[in-house]
C-alpha cells in the first residue's frame, strides 16, 4: 500500500506493517518510524543483487539478517503482506494552511493509500508539468517483484485515464526494481532500475506514453536492458538531457556506472564505450545514487565510495562524450567524508554552477 501527502516539500520513506498473509489480523510496526524506514534502506544498501537474486528476501529471517531488526512478532511463514509508503508533502504558508502542515486539500486530510500487489515500495517521485504526481517502486505480485507506477491528480485522487485505473505494473525479467523516474518535454514517462534475466543482473529503462501504455518506439516494446559489466548493474538515478537523451547513472559490481541512450532507447555509441561508463572511485563498494545535467551539458554524478565498515561521500564530472573532466576535483572525482559512514542520496545544481549535495 502507498501513502502519498500532498504538499510544497516532497521526500519519501517507508514504514513495514506486518501481519497474516490475508492482510488482517495482528499488526507488528517494527517499532518506530526510524526502525521501519531503516527496514528497507539497509536491506536496499545489500544492492539489487541480493534483493532480486533472493526468493527470501521478504521474509522475516531475511530481513533480521540484513537490518538487524527484532523480529519477535512475526510468524515465520510469511512477511510483509503490505507496506505503507509515505511521500510527504507539507504545505507552503497560505490563509487554509500554516507552513509545515499538511494540505487537506489533498486526498483525506492530505493523504492517499493505494494498494499495488502483495507487498510495494517506491522508490521515485516525479511532478509533471500539468501538476500530476508520478510515483515508482517496485510491487510484489504473484510472488515476483515487478515495476509499479501511479499517477494521482492535483487532489490526490488516482489518475484513471493512466494505466489501469491509476496504476501500472510491468514484468520485464524474472524479478524487476525501480528506482527512478523522469519526465520527458513531450510528456513520457521514462523509469530505471534493475532486472533479472536469470543469468546476471543488468540495467533496466522502460518508457511509457502519457497513458500509462509501454511506448513501443522505445527499445523492444518500450524495454531496454543493458549490462556494463558482467554480473549485476542498476540504475539509481535517471535524467533527460536537452537533446533528448536519457542518462541513467548506478553501479556495476560496486563501480559507479553511467549508460546513455539515444531517444528510440539505442546505446548512443558516442558516450563512453560503447554508450556505457564505468568508473572505480577507490573503494569496494563505490555507487552513484544521483545525476544531474549542468547547463554546458557535463554531467555531475554522486553517490558513494568505501567497503562495508566506512564510507564517504563521492563526486564525479563527466565530459559530453562521456569521460571524465579532469577540471574538476583530483582527475574529475571528489571524495568527502562526513561522519565515517557517508553515501551522498541527492544532488542539486545551483544557478551558480556550485554543486549541492544532500545524504
Amino acid at each position: 500500500m502507498w501513502t502519498v501527502h500532498r504538499g510544497e516539500i516532497r521526500t519519501a520513506g517507508v514504514v513495514p506493517r506486518l501481519g497474516t498473509g490475508a492482510g488482517r489480523g495482528a499488526e507488528s510496526t517494527l517499532g518506530s518510524w526510524p526502525a521501519g524506514a531503516r527496514l528497507m534502506c539497509r536491506a536496499l544498501d545489500r544492492s539489487p543483487a541480493s534483493l532480486l537474486r533472493r526468493k527470501s528476501a521478504w521474509r522475516p529471517a531475511f530481513v533480521q539478517r540484513q537490518c538487524s531488526l527484532p523480529l519477535r512478532n512475526l510468524k515465520t511463514t510469511f512477511s510483509l503482506p503490505f507496506l505503507i509508503i509515505m511521500v510527504l508533502a507539507l504545505a507552503s504558508g497560505s490563509a487554509q494552511a500554516a507552513s509545515g502542515q499538511l494540505d487537506t486539500s489533498f486526498g483525506f486530510k492530505g493523504k492517499v493509500t493505494t494498494r499495488i500487489g502483495a507487498a510495494s515500495n517506491v522508490s521515485g517521485i516525479a511532478l509533471q508539468p500539468d501538476g500530476k504526481v508520478l510515483v515508482v517502486g517496485s510491487a510484489l505480485i504473484d510472488g515476483r517483484s515487478d515495476f509499479a507506477l501511479a499517477r494521482y491528480r492535483g487532489n490526490g485522487s488516482l489518475d484513471t485515464s493512466f494505466g489501469r485505473t491509476g496504476r501500472v505494473v510491468t514484468s520485464i525479467g524474472s524479478r524487476d526494481l525501480a528506482f527512478a523516474v523522469a519526465v520527458q518535454r513531450d510528456g513520457k514517462i521514462v523509469v530505471a532500475g534493475a532486472s533479472d534475466n536469470g543469468q546476471r543482473i543488468e540495467i533496466a529503462v522502460a518508457r511509457y506514453t502519457a497513458n500509462g501504455s509501454l511506448d513501443s518506439s522505445f527499445g523492444s516494446d518500450g524495454v531496454v536492458t543493458t549490462a556494463p559489466g558482467d554480473a549485476y548493474s542498476a540504475a539509481n538515478a535517471i535524467t533527460i538531457q536537452s537533446d533528448g537523451k536519457i542518462v541513467v547513472a548506478g553501479s556495476t559490481e560496486w563501480d559507479f556506472a553511467l549508460v546513455r541512450y539515444n531517444p528510440d532507447g539505442s546505446l548512443d555509441n558516442t558516450f563512453g564505450m560503447r554508450g556505457t561508463v564505468t568508473t572505480s572511485i577507490g573503494g569496494p563498494r563505490d555507487r552513484a545514487t544521483s545525476i544531474a545535467v549542468q547547463r554546458d551539458g557535463k554531467l555531475v554524478v554522486a553517490g558513494r565510495t568505501g567497503g562495508y565498515e566506512a564510507a564517504w561521500f563521492a563526486l564525479a564530472r563527466y565530459n559530453r562524450d562521456g569521460s571524465l573532466d579532469t577540471s574538476f576535483g583530483r582527475s574529475g572525482v571528489v571524495t568527502t567524508r562526513v561522519k565515517g559512514y557517508d553515501e551522498a542520496q541527492a544532488l542539486v545544481l545551483q544557478a551558480d554552477g556550485k554543486v549541492l549535495v544532500a545524504g
